[in-house]
């Protein structure tokens, strides 16, 4: 019989149809908006009119009020589109997924503009309604109540409708490429994070190879292809704290209007579906994809994806096991990559052919896949974009995230150019030394009980740039105690910065200055015999020991031992000094400070307070451990003794220090004797 087109008159929506969607698939309807209805009329007509409208004024109300409106436009609107939107998609067009129900459905006559233009605004229609109903209650119920913005729930409404209308477009066009329904779900949930999952597992593949290489953070693109991530970031609620009112007000949503953008690409994705539409075949139904040109981009990338993931996996799991002295195998890490990516590969095969029989047919493909997998790890291997010695340049970033652990422990993020500048240059002593540093890891590695005579260190560099995404580098190094003493070398300029006043001022306090807003200190003790004691302290001398601190970061004390061997047990003092300040919020927080016996100036105000005493004197981590094994002789002194005894010589020591006069204990017939010697 020769195929003609109807002459049935269509339109843009089919009626019939758009009722039968609404009345067949109701339960997902009434789920999505019962879940609305609780969590914005429901759950303001309970704060408004229950327990918490008789203890709070107005005010609190209506910023209360706010506060929770553009909080239901922030993660429950997403987490509410990314759900309902594939779960309509998948009901709506469950129609593909079977030959009879297909066959029948593309029998009637309608055209596949109209009935897919009907299937997709069942959906809308049903949301829309709902969406816009829940905002009526609600802004009925916060008339009553006498805090109604419609500012923050007209943007309720925008951010509701325009991230849905982004998802469930999303989800329809991943629906036209296949004809299982169990893979819409997958289809649309891979889709949606793919961007970042392969710029995860390239950037971890090439920390392989690049020396220091932890990745290059995450770009601005890959954010945008993420949908899920750019919009729980961009909808965060800010808020200004009013001190005088006890609470915050002026709620607002971040950045709304990258909404607007995503709900344009709903559309696109909406269109680009119908395009796909068009041009699929009905007996495509059960075809895990079901468009021709679209069958070589799944097949090679699960092999990609796989060989990226499993096949990196597998390497770490068994291959590198082997390999102690932490250098890595290309061959080693392309084998594995190749056998997972041809399990991929052929796993794909078997799914677009519906057999097991897929060896033969498809050698040439696997061939490839081969081929690319090895001229990628190769080209990785090789830095041929020259990733490995990126320095980022000053002037390009805004900000620097840095962590030192040698002896000591310092982290912080800083903005000073000047001190930027600075850890580039240790940056790229550390590049320079890349050759030297990985023999003596080899070397620490191989000696026994790991006696090589080189001391560890680790360095972890954070560039966030101001064109947005990040540079990460993470470095471990080997030095001797000389190294110290190389101008330029990467151990000199790392034990420099340890001791600048900008890092030390990050490290301790974040950048900020409390002064003026000390309120209460606190000091903690080691007695003897693992005992423990503890004192307290106003704001006025919290006051002094904190000026003692800055003081002392001015002057380089701190951060002084960082790469000094045996300095953290033999200068690092186990007191704990913790000093409490008031916020802006006038709520009480504090920090506490680690420190040692080159913080000449903390050390003479803590004695001038009192806070350090002879019944509260302090102990370095050598000292304690020492008494910790006398106490275990009967032999030696007490350990109170010999607490007193170690101060009385640390006070000499200062004196010393101060004066240029030192003493010296010798033995006496009547006794031991001080002699003073200039």
């Amino acid at each position: 019989m020769q195929s003609k087109t109807s002459s049935f008159k269509g339109g843009i929506v089919n009626r019939a149809l758009l009722r039968k969607n609404l009345t067949r698939f109701w339960p997902l309807w009434a789920v999505y908006a019962a879940a609305w209805l609780v969590m914005l009329p429901l759950t303001q007509f309970l704060m408004l009119f229950g327990t918490s409208g008789h203890y709070e004024t107005p005010a609190e109300l209506k910023a209360d009020a706010a506060n929770m409106v553009l909080s239901m436009a922030s993660d429950p609107a997403i987490i509410m589109a990314v759900l309902f939107g594939c779960l309509a998609a998948m009901a709506l067009c469950a129609y593909l997924c079977s030959a009879r129900s297909v066959g029948m459905m593309h029998a009637f006559p309608i055209r596949r503009e109209e009935m897919y233009l009907t299937n997709f605004l069942s959906g809308a229609v049903a949301f829309a309604a709902t969406n816009v109903v829940v905002f009526l209650l609600t802004a009925a119920i916060q008339a009553a109540g006498g805090v109604l913005i419609w500012k923050n729930l007209l943007l309720w409404l925008g951010c509701s409708l325009g991230t849905l209308l982004f998802f469930y477009g999303f989800a329809f066009f991943c629906a036209m490429f296949t004809g299982q329904i169990l893979a819409i779900p997958a289809f649309y949930g891979i889709l949606n994070v793919l961007a970042v999952g392969l710029n995860d597992l390239i950037q971890s593949f090439a920390g392989v190879f690049f020396y220091g290489y932890t990745g290059g953070g995450t770009p601005g693109w890959v954010i945008w292809l993420t949908p899920v991530w750019k919009l729980v970031n961009d909808l965060q609620v800010n808020s200004t704290w009013y001190q005088e009112l006890g609470y915050s007000d002026h709620y607002s949503l971040g950045n709304p209007r990258c909404v607007l953008i995503y709900a344009a690409f709903g559309v696109i994705w909406a269109i680009l579906g119908l395009l796909v539409y068009r041009v699929r075949r009905s007996e495509t139904a059960s075809d895990t994809v079901t468009v021709r040109w679209a069958k070589p981009l799944f097949r090679y990338g699960v092999a990609v994806c796989a060989a990226l993931s499993l096949g990196q996996g597998l390497y770490f799991l068994v291959w590198q096991a082997f390999r102690t002295d932490g250098t890595y195998s290309l061959p080693g890490i392309l084998v594995c990559m190749i056998l997972t990516g041809l399990v991929g590969y052929y796993a794909a095969e078997m799914l677009l052919r519906k057999s097991f029989r897929v060896f033969r047919k498809s050698r040439k493909g696997a061939a490839i896949l081969v081929a690319a997998l090895v001229l990628f790890g190769v080209g990785v291997s090789l830095d041929v974009t020259g990733v490995e010695h990126k320095v980022p340049a000053t002037a390009n970033v805004e900000s620097l995230e840095f962590s030192i652990g040698g002896q000591n422990y310092c982290s912080g993020e800083i903005t000073d150019p000047d001190v930027i500048e600075s850890f580039r240059a240790a940056h790229q002593a550390m590049l320079d030394e890349k050759a030297e540093n990985l023999n003596r890891r080899q070397e620490d590695a191989s000696a026994a009980h790991g006696n090589s005579g080189y001391s560890y260190a680790y360095v972890t560099l954070n560039y966030h740039l101001k064109r947005g995404g990040t540079v990460s580098r993470n470095y471990s190094l080997y030095y001797t105690a000389d190294d110290q003493n190389v101008p330029g070398s990467s151990a000199a300029l790392l034990a420099e910065l340890s001791c600048n006043p900008a890092v030390q001022r990050a490290n301790l306090f974040n950048g900020k200055d409390y002064a003026g807003k000390m309120t209460a200190g606190e000091m903690y003790y080691q007695i003897g015999n693992g005992n423990q004691d503890s004192t307290t302290f106003d704001g006025e001398t919290a006051e002094i020991l904190y000026a003692a601190i800055l003081k002392d970061i001015d002057a380089g004390h701190f951060g002084k031992n960082q790469f000094k061997d045996g300095a953290w047990e033999k200068e690092t003092y186990v007191n704990s000094l913790s000093l409490y300040y008031s916020t802006q919020n006038d709520e009480m927080d504090g920090f506490s400070v680690d420190f040692s016996t080159n913080c000449t100036y903390l050390l003479a105000a803590l004695k001038e307070t009192g806070v350090v005493n002879e019944d509260h004197p302090l102990t370095t981590y050598a000292e304690n451990n020492e008494e910790s094994l006398y106490g275990e002789q009967s032999d030696e002194p007490s350990t109170e003794t010999a607490i007193e005894k170690r101060q009385a010589e640390k006070n000499d020591a200062v004196v010393a220090e101060e004066t240029g006069i030192s003493t010296e204990i010798i033995g006496g017939a009547d006794g031991p004797t001080a002699v003073f010697i200039a």
